[in-house]
């Protein structure tokens, strides 16, 4: 099952249902197996996490219905009654996101629930969510200090924030565009304020199909705003937010004008520093001085306040792809998946899968280790576990440890 990391709701009627409901009585069970390896469809996007936090959600599990945690109360199964459509998961680890097309409704009706877990293996809220018959499922961005949610309707260009009780605080328009189901909202959410920067990918039709944002917008947890910057008219790629909310990195590209390019901004929109390649994954340090930037052919780690790259991998195997990359916490050490894809049967498969790590030495300058991952997505998490990863986030994601 595939995972759109973006967000979105429907301005339509979003009503609290009743009392929270424990997992006991949504049939959950203590020490369930997680969800069989064979589900996992692409080998995901690696993250660092802190061996030393204690009580996160170390383990998720999704499944066409149900979800698997690992907690701080133990580990255990969910069912959600319905096909599980979206998820989100906050970078503390505090929160789960989980979108549910329900049972007996046909897709895209309508029949959605938005279901918040904490790492306590509690149901936080459960919310009903309603979107038009020719809109793309709405995506999430849950707040890791309180579980409150912003969902984002691509096709309406619109936001609604929720609170932490799933209670409906504000809803926005982003853009004045007619419903389009071509249009797309990016978010990114800073970990330690909750606030929340948005930019639309918005079609324009001139002869060549392409795409324009021209604004970030940065609002509150609660949906008010904190800053607004414009941007040129190019397709946004990716975006990513640093913890404090104070750095903003963009992937951006334009075919007709051959422009590919990827920029850090403050949060004034002042930029900071450029690369020469649009990026598809971003990812900040905790300080925010550093980010990762990456895209199939491309790994690179930029300290914006130096205005330089320190690190830089370019694939030389022409048919090698880099899948996914990370950035852990302190700066100090990347990782990527790299590997090679052919479409067969109706699915991706992968081959000649490796790790490809990055560490950055006491004069700053980075080393790079590559490890070979046998097999295919299905046995990277039975064979690396002696390369550090231990766990994965969700069925797309690995979940790097370094002790």
């Amino acid at each position: 099952m595939g995972m759109r990391l973006v967000t979105c709701l429907g301005v339509g009627a979003i009503a609290l249902l009743g009392a929270t409901q424990s997992f006991a009585q949504r049939g959950f069970s203590l020490d369930a197996e997680p969800v069989p390896v064979s589900t996992v469809s692409d080998p995901g996007r690696p993250v660092f996490v802190d061996l030393n936090s204690s009580g996160g959600i170390r383990r998720v599990g999704v499944g066409q219905s149900t979800i698997a945690l690992d907690g701080g109360a133990g580990a255990g199964r969910f069912e959600l009654g319905g096909t599980i459509v979206g998820t989100s998961v906050s970078k503390s680890g505090r929160f789960l996101a989980v979108l549910v097309l329900v049972d007996g409704a046909a897709a895209q009706s309508g029949g959605l629930e938005l279901h918040v877990l904490s790492n306590d293996l509690d149901l936080v809220y459960r919310v009903p969510l309603r979107h038009g018959d020719d809109e793309p499922y709405p995506g999430l961005s849950v707040d890791g200090r309180d579980g409150s949610v912003a969902v984002l309707w691509h096709a309406k260009g619109s936001v609604t924030f929720l609170s932490p009780s799933g209670a409906r605080v504000a809803d926005i328009r982003l853009t004045n565009g007619l419903h389009d189901i071509e249009r797309a909202i990016l978010a990114s959410r800073a970990d330690r304020s909750g606030q929340i920067a948005l930019a639309v990918n918005e079609p324009v039709t001139d002869g060549v199909r392409s795409v324009a944002a021209r604004q970030v917008r940065i609002f509150s947890s609660t949906g008010e705003p904190v800053s607004v910057f414009d941007l040129p008219s190019f397709a946004l790629s990716s975006m990513a937010m640093s913890e404090d909310g104070e750095r903003i990195g963009i992937g951006a590209y334009d075919v007709p004008s051959g422009v590919y390019q990827t920029t850090v901004f403050d949060r004034a929109g002042t930029e900071l520093y450029r690369t020469d390649f649009a990026a598809e994954s971003i990812e900040f340090d905790a300080a925010g001085t550093h980010a990762l930037v990456s895209n199939k052919r491309r790994v690179a780690i930029v300290d914006h306040e130096a205005a330089r790259s320190v690190m830089e991998y370019r694939l030389s195997d022409s048919s090698a792809r880099s899948l996914s990359a990370a950035l852990s916490a302190d700066g100090r050490f990347a990782v990527a998946v790299v590997g090679r894809t052919a479409f067969d049967a109706g699915r991706f498969k992968y081959t000649d899968m490796q790790l490809v790590e990055f560490v950055r030495g006491s004069e700053g300058t980075f080393t790079t280790k590559t490890r070979p991952i046998a097999g295919t997505a299905e046995t990277i998490r039975a064979d690396v576990e002696e390369f550090g990863v231990a766990v994965s986030l969700d069925e797309t994601t690995l979940l790097f440890r370094r002790p």
